[in-house]
């Protein structure tokens, strides 16, 4: 998640436990390292978080400020492939599986089911529906919009859902741009999906 959205972040949190404590975390496609710093401060305890980001870019800045306890460079499916048998307590996927093939959208995310332990908490954010634009915003070309999801696609595969209203898309034209085409292809503002899967066997 290159660009952020406060209006996340309540709903996100309200999702964990105040005390991270001990608690092994997954960060899938971290950016800038926004929820990496808030685990780590607006939190009780300190978990031990992993962060996986295909940029280059990215994961050279989290080297120099180290708030990510591990660092792979590379794709969530490369990540789960060379890390077959890792757990965790808890999985973030923010505004990320867009970006992917729809095809692939899926099958990481039916992958990173089974990745959590027994109560763990798979938590996942999307626009709501198909959103343009994306391409090359902060000089990442992986930025891009590749798929579009709406409440369906995960209440289908035991998910439950929150809309959020959304700020922003991705810096100050896009935003303008994005907001225009929501409201006149769907009569609506543009606004995200929280989709949250807990693991109880």
């Amino acid at each position: 998640m290159s660009c952020h959205d406060p209006n996340l972040e309540e709903p996100v949190f309200h999702e964990l436990p105040q005390n991270l404590g001990g608690l092994r975390i997954l960060d899938v496609g971290f950016g800038r390292g926004v929820w990496g710093f808030f685990l780590k401060t607006m939190f009780t305890g300190n978990p031990y978080i992993v962060g996986v980001e295909p940029y280059t870019p990215y994961c050279e800045n989290q080297y120099k400020v180290s708030i990510y306890d591990e660092v792979f460079n590379g794709t969530i499916e490369d990540f789960l492939s060379n890390h077959p048998n890792t757990r965790f307590d808890a999985i973030i996927a923010s505004e990320v599986i867009e970006h992917l093939n729809p095809d692939a959208a899926l099958n990481v995310m039916d992958e990173l089911k089974k990745r959590l332990i027994k109560g763990g908490v798979l938590i996942i954010t999307v626009p709501d529906g198909w959103t343009p634009g994306g391409e090359g915003y902060d000089g990442n070309e992986l930025h891009k919009h590749r798929s579009g999801f709406d409440e369906a696609d995960f209440t289908q595969r035991g998910y439950a859902t929150t809309l959020i209203p959304r700020l922003h898309i991705s810096g100050r034209i896009p935003t303008l741009l994005g907001t225009a085409w929501h409201v006149l292809r769907r009569g609506k503002k543009p606004r995200g999906i929280m989709a949250v899967w807990r693991k109880t066997a």
